[in-house]
C-alpha cells in the first residue's frame, strides 16, 4: 500500500471556490482505484512564535492510498483529465509518506472536530536521520504527554515526492513531514498548549524545526 498527500494550490485564473468545485469532480474521477480523503483549508492561525514560515498559499490536499505507486501514475494518463488539470492547478506537490498514529481518541467522539494539519522541515543543522528519530520517537513521546489535549495526532513522514502529472509546478517545499492533529474545539486546542507538557511540545519544536506551515482544514470527501 502507497500513501500518498497531494498539496493543491488554484491556478491565478480560477476562483477557489470553482477550483474546489472543479477539482472534487477532477479528482473523483481520475482516482477511482484510490482510497480518498478531499480536504479544503479553512483558515491559517497564526505561526509558532520563533518559527519561519514556509511562505506558500495551499487551496485544498487530499490524501490518497493505492495499492503500488504506478497506480497513481496510470490516473493521469487520460488527455482530457490532464487539460481540466493544467487549466485550474498553478502548483501542486505529490508526496509519498509513511504514516504514525501517536494517538486515536476518536471513538465514540464528535465527528465535527477542529482539525489541523502542519507542513514541516528540518532545523537545517540536523541531517535527516536524526531529525526523523528525534520527531518520531522523542517529539511524539511529548506529545502523548499532553492530556485531555488533541482526540486525535498523526505523524506523516515524507518519504519522496513523486513528479507532477501534466508537467505541473512543483510547489518545491522540500518538507520533511505533516503532523495531523484534531481537537474537539479551539477552547481545548488553546488549553492543551498553554499546559507544561504543551510548552514542551512547543519548546521541542522550536529545536529541531526548521520552518512550518499551519492551517485548519474540512474533510469534504471521504471515498
Amino acid at each position: 500500500m502507497v500513501d500518498l498527500i497531494v498539496l493543491l494550490k488554484r491556478a491565478d485564473a480560477i476562483g477557489r471556490d470553482a477550483f474546489l468545485r472543479r477539482w472534487a469532480d477532477l479528482s473523483s474521477s481520475v482516482y477511482v482505484d484510490a482510497r480518498m480523503v478531499q480536504c479544503r483549508v479553512t483558515a491559517e492561525p497564526p505561526p509558532l512564535p520563533g518559527m519561519p514560515t514556509i511562505g506558500v498559499g495551499i487551496d485544498s490536499f487530499e490524501k490518497l492510498s493505492f495499492a503500488g505507486p504506478e497506480q497513481f501514475i496510470d490516473c493521469w494518463r487520460g488527455a482530457e483529465a490532464l487539460a481540466e488539470l493544467r487549466s485550474i492547478v498553478g502548483a501542486m506537490s505529490v508526496l509519498s509518506v509513511r504514516c504514525h498514529v501517536v494517538r486515536d481518541e476518536t471513538a465514540g467522539a464528535s465527528a465535527n472536530f477542529l482539525k489541523r494539519m502542519v507542513l514541516v522541515k528540518r532545523n537545517p543543522a540536523l541531517a535527516r536521520a536524526p531529525y526523523l528519530e528525534r520527531w518520531l520517537n522523542v517529539h511524539a513521546s511529548l506529545a502523548k504527554k499532553v492530556q485531555g489535549g488533541s482526540r486525535f495526532y498523526i505523524q506523516h513522514e515524507v518519504m519522496f515526492e513523486f513528479d507532477n502529472p501534466g508537467g505541473i509546478a512543483s510547489l518545491d517545499l522540500g518538507l520533511d513531514g505533516f503532523s495531523e492533529t484534531w481537537y474537539d474545539d479551539e477552547v481545548e486546542m488553546s488549553r492543551a498548549a498553554a499546559t507544561a507538557e504543551g510548552q514542551a511540545v512547543a519548546k521541542d519544536n522550536l529545536a529541531i524545526g526548521g520552518a512550518s506551515k499551519r492551517f485548519f482544514f474540512e474533510i469534504l470527501k471521504q471515498a
